[in-house]
């Protein structure tokens, strides 16, 4: 570390500096006769090399455009004899493979290409491009000379500067079976330097307001403006700074469309960078950045629509490999710092270092004052003979550390123990803040998670890191994190109590009326409502606590305990006139003697409320019919649930007309904001013109007993959806197939799309041959739900697609055979997708011909997996599934479910599986699965719940458009 403590003291290199020679401090290196080796192939290529990276600093192009550059490069490779591929998985990405022996590991190695907008090679990467290949042919060079086995492959990689080409790339497997990689880069620091620093992770961030044109003198006040949006979120984050750590950037730009003073502008962008030390860091700052732009939306009365670009990573510098490479480039070279380099930028390369054990060392070039990486003097610097120089010096100590990979077993496990370790802290912040997908934690994991951190966790994460944390906990957890400290009180109580659930009666009333006295079922009911009760008088009294809540959800099933509903609607109308931060309300209704009636929307909209989404699923004899809702008030409305009885086609029934008013009138009204619709029966059918005008339709589910015709006008006229599902009751799939036939090019922005067949599962069968078509061009699909009457070997006509599909995460099928062998057991497992995160089967056959371990295994092979959820019907003869054989033996498992019965699954320190008790009925009835892809699988699937059998236990309805 003296090196290191020298070279932070140094002044910077200046070109005017006097010439020395590098100094080293002799210290012991593995196998110097290799590094000798590696020092004299290198010297071979210095003039070739030189030439090589002025050609690409003369012809600067711009991220994917690199093409002169990839056939440089590539050309170059093929005269060396390596086997180059060109175009590899980008336009302009390329591989170049050498192997010597035979099974020896795989070093890799990057080059990059790309130049800057105006300034050229202003980051140097004309220097990064020759030395990946001056690495990669010298420690090919070394392989041969001294017989050591094995493979080394040079990436070219494209668009570093903005596009995120190496996450890209890794995403397209193109690091897969690599032992280590490595790459190096340019920067100010001091003379014959190189810094093992870190980089700031790097969100890019593009948000669009839209408000509405007015005349600026005449009639301004008609005019709704972007510009203010846009300069009011400016000015919010540049309040926000003050907040921030100093080690957090945020900067961005505005970008107009058409404006002019006379003109009220009803269109603006901006582009924002944030930037943190870590990944963890950089999404809480994100989110905050992200509320400035809520603000300034809501506060100028326009609409903003927010695009994340591809966030790159800070560098997670592998231990061992920096320690070898400093120990080589000390000895030899110079001295190594941990702190300059290009420790205040960002690289895609950082994302590379979170997939595999990587190293990425900084190396200092002669500069100017105020002439750092992104200037034009940084350019010129690129392109002088000590930068050269430095250059192959630093690809000299990267060459040694490459070949120690390859040839010392001991050194690559350790090599690999650093990059586990990491993991271990990373992931404990990274993966379980910014990547958790909904994961469930139980009450240990904080403990856990500060026991692993430097400090002690709690002072080593920042205050906006345990508020990201704590929320993705359990709710065990996050009750817990109350009897903390009182700073972790305030993040876990408003996180607790930003969802509420108002449970007035009950809800698994018809398990009961079969397992209990009538008496019981009165009992049960007047607890519940007495503690919903004390929850909503506690909100409409004390203000702080109902300023937490965003969401409620109130599940409305009062059957015996009639004395109690004037009590409990009271109540309930006082809480939701305090609710002045509500975003969600949802309502779940089933012939109840109390209704959640307009009073209560009324009551609501007294609170002004800032209410983005309102579900109203109600089934029942009730006072109230969608002719008689009125939502005017809540002008902000994104998505919209409507499920009321009246919603069919029903001769005779003269209200339906005004049903269909209403749709129309609320499409119409909120056309610029309404993003999400779910509408039972057949009212969206009977209305394609309301749907039409919805200007920013993305989510659509329907249902439809009738009129496959209507199906296919709507698809025709939202062609921007990306989330389309639709629940027949009709029968007709073929039909349906038909349509998604005539229809393939349709809907190209979809990532979700889900077909429910409610007909008996022997019912008559069809061919997927359709659905195929339509699937396979859409190219961002990765959700897919398709549950209905089809058998084994129909479904064998879509498995091609499963396995080719690199997008599809989240999977709902049905299998359904007569006889089911080991064969089509083996078939099925090869094609599911490896990437699949959330599965859900329907299983119903009658000969299951398999034995139990491959039964077990076809389920659990996945590794990726975190929720399963399969139910099972009764065999006549094969295996049963068991919970705890699938918990065990899928490794990433986070939640199952069997037959209606759902746990958590939590992997003890010592490697064990421990399964949480059964959910209780309430959590799976209302899909609180804590997670937006399993709730979107279960949404319309009936679990068995309150159905009892001596197979599935008791059986509950679908929260979905279908209610019981």
């Amino acid at each position: 570390m003296c090196g290191s403590e020298n070279a932070m003291t140094m002044p910077f290199w200046h070109p005017d500096d006097a010439s020395t020679e590098v100094q080293g401090t002799g210290e012991s290196i593995y196998r110097h006769e290799v590094l000798e080796t590696i020092e004299s192939v290198m010297a071979s290529l210095d003039e070739e090399l030189r030439a090589l990276s002025l050609d690409i600093h003369a012809h600067p192009e711009v991220r994917w455009e690199e093409h002169r550059t990839h056939d440089a490069l590539t050309v170059y490779m093929e005269n060396k004899g390596w086997a180059v591929t060109k175009h590899h998985l980008l336009p302009t990405a390329w591989e170049a493979r050498s192997t010597y022996g035979t099974g020896g590991p795989i070093l890799g190695v990057n080059s990059e290409m790309d130049a800057l907008p105006g300034i050229g090679h202003a980051c140097g990467h004309n220097l990064i491009a020759i030395a990946g290949a001056a690495v990669a042919l010298a420690v090919r060079a070394a392989l041969e000379t001294h017989d050591i086995p094995g493979t080394v492959i040079l990436l070219g990689t494209p668009a570093e500067e903005g596009g995120g080409g190496k996450a890209i790339l890794l995403e397209k497997c193109a690091y897969e079976g690599m032992a280590a990689c490595l790459m190096c880069h340019p920067a100010p620091g001091p003379k014959h330097s190189a810094s093992l620093s870190s980089c700031l992770a790097r969100q890019i961030l593009e948000v669009e307001f839209f408000g509405h044109t007015a005349h600026a003198a005449l009639s301004p006040w008609e005019g709704q403006n972007a510009v203010d949006a846009a300069v009011l979120a400016y000015n919010g984050i540049s309040a926000l700074r003050q907040q921030l750590r100093p080690t957090h950037r945020v900067h961005g730009i505005f970008i107009g469309k058409d404006w002019t003073p006379n003109i009220i502008p009803d269109y603006a962008k901006m582009i924002w960078y944030v930037r943190a030390p870590t990944r963890a860091e950089m999404d809480a700052s994100t989110q905050r950045v992200i509320a400035c732009f809520e603000g300034a939306a809501i506060s100028s009365a326009c609409r903003q629509e927010l695009h994340k670009g591809a966030a790159t990573f800070d560098l997670r510098q592998n231990k061992a490999l920096g320690d070898e490479f400093a120990a080589v480039f000390r000895g030899r070279y110079g001295p190594v710092d941990y702190v300059h380099g290009i420790a205040g930028a960002s690289t895609d390369f950082g994302n590379v270092t979170y997939a595999l054990p990587a190293l990425h060392p900084s190396f200092g070039i002669p500069t100017v004052p105020n002439g750092g990486n992104h200037t034009i003097a940084f350019t010129e610097a690129a392109a002088t003979v000590a930068a050269h120089r430095a250059t192959l010096n630093v690809a000299k100590a990267l060459a040694a550390t490459g070949v120690r990979v390859l040839d010392d077993t001991d050194f690559r496990a350790e090599v690999r123990k650093s990059f586990n370790t990491d993991c271990r802290i990373r992931d404990s912040i990274s993966e379980f803040i910014a990547v958790a997908h909904g994961r469930l934690f139980t009450s240990a994991s904080i403990p856990i998670l500060m026991s692993i951190l430097p400090h002690q966790g709690q002072a080593f994460l920042s205050p906006e890191i345990w508020d990201i944390i704590i929320p993705k906990t359990s709710r065990a957890g996050q009750r817990s994190c109350l009897f903390v400290c009182r700073s972790f009180y305030g993040i876990a109580a408003r996180t607790l109590f930003s969802s509420v659930y108002i449970h007035l009666g009950l809800c698994d009333w018809r398990w009961a009326y079969r397992t209990r006295a009538r008496e019981e079922i009165v009992q049960l009911e007047r607890d519940n409502i007495t503690r919903a009760s004390a929850l909503l008088e506690h909100i409409a009294h004390d203000v702080v606590f109902a300023s937490y809540v965003r969401k409620m959800a109130v599940y409305v099933f009062i059957n015996e305990a009639e004395d109690r509903v004037s009590e409990a609607r009271q109540c309930l109308l006082s809480a939701l006139k305090s609710l002045h931060n509500l975003t969600t309300f949802v309502v779940s209704q089933y012939r109840s003697s109390l209704d959640v009636d307009q009073e209560c929307i009324d009551a609501l909209a007294s609170a002004h409320p800032p209410l983005r989404e309102l579900h109203f699923p109600q089934d029942g004899p009730m006072n109230m019919t969608l002719g008689d809702l009125r939502l005017d008030s809540f002008d902000r409305l994104e998505s919209v649930t409507l499920q009321l009885e009246a919603g069919y086609r029903v001769d005779g029934f003269t209200g339906y007309d005004r049903e269909k008013e209403f749709l129309r009138t609320l499409t119409s009204a909120r056309r610029d904001t309404l993003q999400c619709l779910r509408i039972g029966g057949n009212l969206a059918l009977d209305c394609p013109d309301a749907l039409a005008q919805v200007l920013h339709l993305r989510d659509l589910e329907l249902q439809y007993s009738e009129g496959v015709d209507e199906v296919e006008t709507i698809i025709q006229r939202c062609p921007n959806l990306h989330s389309f599902g639709l629940a027949s009751y009709s029968g007709d799939h073929e039909g349906v197939m038909e349509m998604f036939a005539r229809n393939s090019s349709a809907l190209p922005h979809l990532t979700s799309l889900r077909y429910t067949g409610y007909d008996p599962l022997y019912g008559k069968t069809f061919t997927l041959d359709g659905l195929v078509g339509f699937v396979r061009e859409k190219a961002l699909l990765r959700r897919l739900d398709f549950a209905a009457s089809y058998r084994w070997e129909e479904l064998k006509t879509l498995l091609p697609f499963l396995r080719s599909s690199q997008t599809l995460q989240t999977l709902g099928l049905s299998l359904q055979a007569e006889v089911f062998r080991e064969d089509d057991a083996r078939h099925l497992q090869a094609h599911f997708p490896s990437q699949i995160r959330a599965l859900r089967v329907h299983v119903s056959i009658k000969s299951l011909e398999v034995d139990a371990e491959t039964w077990h295994g076809l389920w659990t092979h996945l590794s990726e997996l975190r929720f399963i959820y399969v139910h099972e019907e009764q065999h006549e003869r094969g295996p049963v599934l068991d919970v705890e054989q699938l918990a065990s033996r899928a490794p990433r498992l986070q939640v199952i479910g069997v037959n209606g019965r759902f746990r958590e699954v939590e992997r003890r320190s010592d490697g064990s599986v421990a399964l949480s008790a059964p959910w209780p009925m309430f959590k799976i009835a209302t899909r609180d699965f804590d997670c937006d892809d399993w709730e979107w699988l279960m949404f319309e699937s009936t679990l068995p719940l309150w159905e009892v059998s001596v197979l599935n236990g008791p059986r509950a309805p679908t929260t979905g458009l279908i209610t019981y």
